[in-house]
C-alpha cells in the first residue's frame, strides 16, 4: 500500500520529468527496485529518502508533509504552507505574484519582437 511519502515522491518526480531509471542510478540501486519502492511493494525505504530528497532538489520534510490535524498534505499545500510562512499568506500576495510574472512575460516578448525588428532591419 503507497503512503503519502511515495506519492509525494512520485508526484515531485512527475512534475520534474524525472525517470525512475534515473533516480534509481542516483540511489544506487535497480529500477526494478525503486519502482517497487514507489509502488509501495517495500516497506522499508527509509533509508533512501535523504538521497530522494537531494536529488530532486527539495527539503526532506517536503516528502512526508502533514497539516495540523496529522493527515497527510499534497505538495501543493506545502508550498502553500512555505508562502505563508513568509508572509504571502493573502490570495492578493498570489495574485500580485502572478501579475507581475504575466507583465514580465508580456515585457520579455516586446523586447524579443523589438529585437527582431533590428536584427531584420540591420540584416
Amino acid at each position: 500500500m503507497k503512503d503519502q511519502t511515495l506519492n509525494n515522491i512520485a508526484y515531485y518526480m512527475r512534475s520534474r520529468h524525472i525517470k525512475v531509471e534515473n533516480m534509481a542510478r542516483a540511489l544506487g540501486i535497480s529500477a526494478g527496485e525503486f519502482s517497487k519502492i514507489l509502488n509501495g511493494q517495500r516497506k522499508h525505504y527509509e533509508k533512501h529518502l535523504p538521497g530522494i530528497a537531494a536529488y530532486l532538489n527539495i527539503d526532506l520534510q517536503a516528502l512526508s508533509v502533514l497539516d495540523a490535524g496529522g493527515k497527510s498534505d499534497s505538495p501543493q499545500n506545502h508550498c502553500k504552507h512555505c508562502a505563508q510562512q513568509n508572509g504571502l499568506s493573502k490570495p492578493e500576495h498570489f495574485d500580485a505574484i502572478l501579475q507581475s510574472k504575466d507583465e514580465l512575460i508580456a515585457s520579455l516578448k516586446e523586447m524579443i519582437q523589438m529585437y527582431k525588428q533590428q536584427m531584420s532591419a540591420t540584416g
